[in-house]
């Protein structure tokens, strides 16, 4: 597994764009730096995680690095709050699908980038779907939902 250096990361404040985020994501995320602006002390936004895709082999070795880069897994944003990192993955509406997800960044987030300290996933989003709520519970998943606004 690739190790990697996680960084300083950056103060949690509202841009017009962040790094990949649709703009439904990007309005809900923005929502909830303004609904908790308190909450995260650090943030890292884009973070690449897992095994690219096997380039094919008669590609040259630039476009290999390319194809490796581009087919990764993609964290939208980690969260350092004052207890804990939190592997977040922003959704307009949080189902299944969005669980596996984040339970599969998290792992990789953990491994990749060596996280000793406190460390748990998340969902962002505008509404959770009332048939996943348990599941997320059980899981651990941390849930924000910031509504429509």
């Amino acid at each position: 597994m690739r190790r990697q250096v996680l960084g300083d990361g950056e103060l949690p404040v509202r841009r017009p764009w962040y790094p990949h985020l649709m703009p439904d994501d990007t309005e809900i995320w923005t929502r909830w730096l303004t609904l908790y602006p308190d909450v995260a002390r650090r943030v890292w936004y884009d973070l690449h995680v897992g095994t690219p895709m096997a380039a094919a082999s008669r590609l040259d070795p630039q476009m290999r690095a390319v194809a490796a880069g581009v087919s990764r897994k993609r964290i939208d944003v980690v969260l350092l709050t004052a207890t804990e990192y939190v592997v977040c993955e922003i959704k307009p509406e949080a189902r299944y699908t969005a669980l596996g997800q984040v339970l599969v960044y998290w792992r990789l987030f953990r491994e990749e980038f060596r996280v000793v300290e406190a460390c748990r996933p998340g969902v962002i989003c505008r509404t959770l779907d009332p048939d996943c709520r348990m599941e997320f519970r059980s899981h651990g998943v941390r849930v924000w939902e910031v509504g429509d606004g």
